[in-house]
């Protein structure tokens, strides 16, 4: 990540990719400020997260990290994906939805937690002695002291979050595997109480039908 620093160009796909990011990112802020969505119970957390996000993207970009933030992006890319797929899977009641879930959960550790606390390990390790560590605006050469506490802290920060939401995920685990419950944690009561389930729709529906045609008998 360090070596050949500072990296000033990129190829087309990777400042797309990188961009494209940046967009969705500051979509998702706009989203947020706006309250068109409904907050969860991580609001907070969620608020921290594309905070930490948007100044990690604009400031990894303006000083050349960019490589620094392309293995962040790709670790949280990946497992978004196994994350959105398990909702996606819950929704349509699927049989695998209970595996699955576990390999969200391993994919989720191996590259939100065991590969960033690396990239967290080696800011503290190797950003002074791999490449040039000096600050000199002239050659666009910012790899030293103040973005190294900058990048780690809000590295951290992003890790901290990252290790709230695993919480949740473990939760929704043991409700699954304890009492048979496959409810999102970071739902409000409100929302869950508000939720009918497709089994108790269909129950209501059977009930219903059964009462019409009870009445449909007696006439």
């Amino acid at each position: 990540m360090f070596e050949g620093y500072p990296h000033r160009t990129h190829e087309a796909m990777f400042k797309a990719y990188y961009l494209l990011q940046a967009s969705y990112w500051a979509q998702q802020a706009i989203v947020l400020i706006l309250l068109l969505e409904k907050p969860r119970k991580d609001f907070k957390e969620l608020v921290t997260h594309h905070i930490v996000t948007l100044a990690l993207i604009a400031l990894s970009y303006r000083f050349h990290f960019a490589y620094m933030g392309i293995a962040i992006y790709v670790t949280h890319d990946i497992s978004d994906f196994f994350l959105a797929t398990s909702k996606t899977l819950n929704y349509l009641d699927s049989v695998i939805v209970g595996p699955f879930f576990t390999t969200l959960i391993c994919v989720w550790v191996y590259l939100r937690h065991y590969l960033n606390l690396q990239i967290l390990w080696a800011i503290l390790t190797e950003f002074r002695t791999v490449g040039p560590f000096e600050l000199d605006w002239e050659m666009q050469q910012y790899k030293c002291w103040i973005s190294q506490i900058i990048t780690f802290a809000l590295l951290a920060c992003l890790q901290g979050i990252n290790l709230i939401w695993l919480t949740y995920l473990y939760r929704v685990a043991k409700n699954y595997v304890f009492n048979n419950e496959r409810s999102d944690e970071r739902s409000e009561d409100e929302d869950e109480e508000g939720e009918v389930s497709p089994g108790d729709e269909k129950q209501t529906l059977e009930k219903e039908v059964g009462s019409n045609s009870g009445k449909n008998q007696l006439l």
